[in-house]
């Protein structure tokens, strides 16, 4: 049996489903869950998102038949903590390609849904996670050294370069050192780092999704 959690779930026919799981050992899985509308399913109460499953599927295709699922745990989200928990999985949903290893991404976001239940700021989790997942996918940039390996000075003004990292830059156009230096650290403590992350992140996480956009931000509004 692997782990794993529901990300998105969509109707497949008379009584099947549309399943993309993320599991801790083949990444993003999609799989069909035959007859799970039917009143007898054992699948249609446990196949559901923020659940931590322990499934099997058919081992090959690019669409995999799944055959069995056990709820191990169910995390209760409710209010800014859902849509919250909606963001994340549509985050990875279009940021990882199908079938592809991802330990350390499930790990992160077990860890994060677990953290989501109980957060003081929600705002400051989800910062962490985007930083962490393009970290994990290998999208990070530096935020103690520019492009040109200079340590970052807390004193100087530095803008973010094609997506890929800090330049020098003049007060009216950058961020404090003091700013990057935090968010390298991941201490979000203050209403402007916190912006700070928010914009940078937006904008790393919008490079690499091309033209794809993230629908659930609007819920936020």
């Amino acid at each position: 049996m692997t782990k794993g959690f529901v990300l998105h779930k969509r109707p497949y026919r008379d009584s099947s489903a549309l399943i993309e799981l993320l599991t801790d050992t083949d990444g993003i899985v999609p799989v069909v869950a035959h007859g799970v509308k039917r009143a007898k399913s054992k699948l249609a109460s446990v196949t559901q998102q923020f659940c931590l499953l322990e499934v099997s599927y058919t081992p090959k295709g690019e669409l995999r038949t799944l055959k069995q699922a056990e709820m191990e745990r169910h995390l209760f989200l409710s209010g800014e903590q859902l849509l919250c928990g909606f963001y994340m999985n549509e985050l990875i949903l279009k940021l990882i390609p199908r079938l592809s290893h991802c330990e350390d991404v499930f790990e992160l976001y077990e860890n994060t849904l677990q953290t989501l239940s109980s957060c003081d700021s929600i705002e400051t989790l989800l910062r962490r996670f985007e930083k962490q997942l393009l970290e994990l996918l290998g999208y990070g940039i530096s935020f103690s050294h520019t492009l040109s390996g200079q340590s970052i000075e807390a004193k100087q003004f530095y803008a973010l370069s094609l997506d890929q990292g800090f330049e020098i830059a003049t007060e009216q156009d950058g961020l404090p050192g003091h700013t990057l230096l935090k968010i390298d650290q991941e201490k979000l403590d203050t209403p402007d780092t916190l912006q700070a992350a928010k914009h940078i992140m937006r904008r790393l996480i919008q490079a690499h999704l091309g033209h794809k956009t993230i629908e659930s931000r609007s819920l936020f509004r």
